[in-house]
C-alpha cells in the first residue's frame, strides 16, 4: 500500500505507523510498519494514518472486480521496499520498457492488487493490465493543457505537472497524452513521484537531470526510481539519469 503524497506549500506530514498486522472485512490487509520521525520534504502534505484507515474500510471489496475495475491504474513501483509480509504485487513490463504495477486508487493510498487477488477477481492479467491503461486515459482526458506549469530553472526550461488525480508519472505510458499536454516537442520526462512528471529540453545536462529528479524524489519516501523517458514527439523510450557528483541526502522511513 502507498501513500499519495502531494506537492504543496504548507504543512509537513508525517505518518506513523506501528507494527501488526490487521484483517479487514472487506478481505483487505494492511501490513503496519514503519514507525519513524524522518520528515517528508518541506513541500510534501502526507495524508494521515486516520485518513488512510478509513479510507480501507471504505474501499471495495477484495473480490468486487466491478467496483475495482473502476478504481485501478497502472503505478509504477517506488524505491522504498514493501513492508516484510506484504503479498507479492502483479507487475508487468509495458512499453517503453518499464516494469509496471497496478493499485486501487481509494484516495490517500493505493491498495496494490497481487497475483493471489488476480484469481479472486476472476480476471485474467490482460483483464487487469486493459482495464487499468483505459482507466489512465479516462483521467489523462480530464487534465487539461493550463494544467502544466511552465518555469525556469536557472535559466533551464522546466515545465512540471501534477494532475490531482495520482496519474501524473505514468502518462509516459500514453504519448498521444504527452503530446497534447506538454505539445510535441522533444522533452527528457522524469517522474520523482507518482503523481508528478518534469519536463527537461532533450539536450539538458544528464548530471543536472540527475540532480533534478534526486532533488524531488529525496522528497518523498515514496520516490520513484531514477528512469529518464525520451519523447520526440510521438513515441517514448527509457534513458538512464546519470546520478548526481553529490546527490542530496534521501529522506527514507525505517
Amino acid at each position: 500500500m502507498g501513500r499519495n503524497a502531494q506537492v504543496r506549500r504548507g504543512r509537513r506530514g508525517v505518518v506513523r505507523v506501528v507494527r501488526g498486522r490487521r484483517p479487514r472485512d472487506n478481505g483487505w490487509q494492511i501490513a503496519r510498519i514503519h514507525e519513524s520521525d524522518a520528515p517528508v520534504g518541506p513541500n510534501i502534505v502526507v495524508p494521515a494514518m486516520a485518513d488512510v484507515l478509513r479510507a480501507v474500510e471504505r474501499a471495495p471489496a477484495f473480490d468486487d472486480w466491478p467496483t475495482i475495475s473502476r478504481q485501478v491504474i497502472p503505478v509504477f513501483p517506488r524505491v522504498r521496499p514493501q513492508p516484510p509480509g506484504s503479498p507479492d504485487p502483479f507487475r508487468v513490463l509495458l512499453p517503453p520498457g518499464v516494469l509496471v504495477g497496478f493499485g486501487v486508487d481509494i484516495g490517500p493510498a493505493f491498495m496494490a492488487v497481487s497475483r493471489e487477488q488476480l484469481g479472486h477477481l476472476g480476471i485474467t492479467e490482460a483483464d487487469l493490465v486493459g482495464q487499468a491503461l483505459a482507466n489512465l486515459l479516462s483521467r489523462a482526458g480530464q487534465v487539461e493543457p493550463s494544467t502544466v506549469l511552465h518555469d525556469s530553472l536557472h535559466g533551464l526550461p522546466l515545465g512540471g505537472l501534477q494532475t490531482g488525480l495520482s496519474i501524473g508519472s505514468t502518462l509516459v505510458l500514453v504519448p498521444d497524452q504527452l503530446a497534447r499536454l506538454f505539445g510535441r516537442t522533444a522533452r527528457l520526462f522524469m517522474a520523482p513521484m507518482r503523481d508528478v512528471l518534469l519536463g527537461l529540453p532533450a539536450d539538458v545536462d544528464p548530471e543536472l537531470a540527475g540532480w533534478l529528479f534526486d532533488d524531488f524524489a529525496s522528497q518523498d519516501p515514496n520516490g520513484l526510481a531514477p528512469i529518464g523517458f525520451r519523447f520526440d514527439g510521438e513515441q517514448v523510450v527509457t534513458a538512464a539519469l546519470r546520478p548526481p557528483a553529490t546527490a542530496p541526502a534521501r529522506n527514507r522511513l525505517a
